[in-house]
């Protein structure tokens, strides 16, 4: 007669005292990968750290529910994505959480805060200041529409967070209902400065010692193999002009170069 498949391993697996083990555990709940993690490790002790939408998404609570209240020493966070999609778990009702959750967890100890591929609205910018009232570094995305340049997203930066010292914008190339053209007029530094000085009017606190403008193909470079889907055209096109005040003539001027 035919053995049944995986029966000959019950010897082994009850001598061995697999059995015994489980039947001792058989009522703990369930933890996935990350809740054993954050049981066995002390991440408080971590200061800086990164979190990225992928294309494989883990269905599981402890990444996006537990780890972010574990995360008391974090000064520095780098969230790209907005994980926006509906995943299912054992609770149907569970969603993932978009990348403002991780920002808000981590509140208010954040210096660093690099968030990008993901547009913030102007209410979130506008509570951006209380969310990270110590923020310094600040590098975002932005977004132009019909070629108009994010003046008002740029004010409420400025009067926001006065504890800011160095921006990084990210701007689009395209607009948004039309993926085929350019916007104009194109980021130079005459537009750089312009909106610069906006920056600076409405600047609270502190000026800001650099502010970096960019547009472009700053996408990390696609590995080996993989597969670009961004626009042909656009590959290699980088766009940077730096902003800061300078002295001249004992007067602090405003000044952009590529």
């Amino acid at each position: 007669m035919k053995q049944l498949t995986g029966f000959g391993e019950i010897p082994y697996w009850h001598e061995n005292g697999r059995a015994l083990r489980w039947y001792n555990h058989r009522h703990l709940p369930a933890r996935d990968n990350m809740q054993l993690r954050l049981e066995a490790m002390d991440f408080s002790q971590v200061h800086s750290f990164t979190i990225k939408e992928g294309v494989i998404t883990p269905e599981e609570e402890g990444l996006y529910q537990d780890l972010p209240h574990t995360l008391t020493g974090i000064i520095s966070l780098s969230v790209r994505g907005r994980w926006a999609e509906a995943y299912r778990t054992k609770t149907p009702s569970s969603s993932i959480p978009p990348a403002l959750n991780f920002i808000l967890e981590v509140y208010p100890r954040l210096q660093h805060l690099r968030w990008t591929e993901s547009v913030p609205s102007l209410k979130q910018l506008q509570n951006l200041g209380k969310w990270t009232p110590e923020l310094q570094n600040l590098t975002i995305d932005l977004l132009r529409n019909w070629g108009d340049w994010p003046r008002e997203e740029l004010k409420t930066i400025a009067e926001r967070l006065s504890d800011l010292r160095n921006l990084v914008v990210y701007l689009n190339m395209l607009n948004s209902t039309n993926q085929t053209m350019p916007l104009q007029p194109e980021l130079d530094t005459g537009t750089a400065i312009d909106m610069f000085r906006v920056l600076s009017q409405f600047k609270v606190g502190d000026e800001f010692d650099t502010v970096m403008f960019r547009q472009g193909d700053w996408a990390e470079p696609v590995p080996i193999g993989g597969v670009s889907f961004g626009e042909d055209w656009m590959e290699g096109v980088m766009i940077n002009v730096e902003c800061g005040m300078v002295m001249n003539n004992g007067t602090l001027e405003a000044q952009c170069k590529a």
